[in-house]
């Protein structure tokens, strides 16, 4: 129906709603995410608008949205880390998010910084090796 039933809010750091955005994030990711020069609350609308009926995709429509714009992020040289810690109900209420949608995440966007600047535990975790879940434990061939 390409309704494209996603939105972006998107704050730059020193704006009142950057500062708004960065308050409603969870301890953890404010120990780190304070360097980022731009935040992005990330929404997907509930209901198509064609007769109001409800669109069962519309987290997967964001997903897509959210995918598409960290592979054109990482074309520009940039970073962009997803963050579900967060108070969405803090932020759905200060940025008057209408009640046909819903926040899913917050980004952090930026160029990317040297490891040795991070504190512990994150400049462990970034200097961890990445492990990723073999294939067979998600891809099948038949049924479950």
């Amino acid at each position: 129906m390409n309704e494209q039933p996603w939105m972006f809010l998107y704050s730059r750091k020193g704006s009142e709603n950057w500062t708004i955005m960065f308050d409603a994030l969870m301890e953890g990711n404010q120990a780190w995410a304070h360097r980022a020069p731009i935040l992005i609350l990330c929404m997907a609308k509930k209901n198509f608008d064609y007769k109001n009926r409800p669109n069962r995709h519309y987290a997967h429509d964001l997903g897509q949205a959210v995918a598409n714009l960290s592979l054109q992020a990482t074309e520009l040289g940039l970073n962009l880390h997803q963050m579900g810690g967060y108070h969405a109900d803090q932020l759905e209420v200060a940025f008057k998010v209408p009640e046909n949608w819903e926040s899913f995440s917050v980004i952090a966007l930026g160029y990317p910084d040297k490891a040795d600047t991070l504190e512990e535990p994150f400049l462990s975790r970034e200097l961890a090796p990445r492990q990723r879940k073999p294939t067979s434990e998600f891809v099948r061939t038949e049924a479950w």
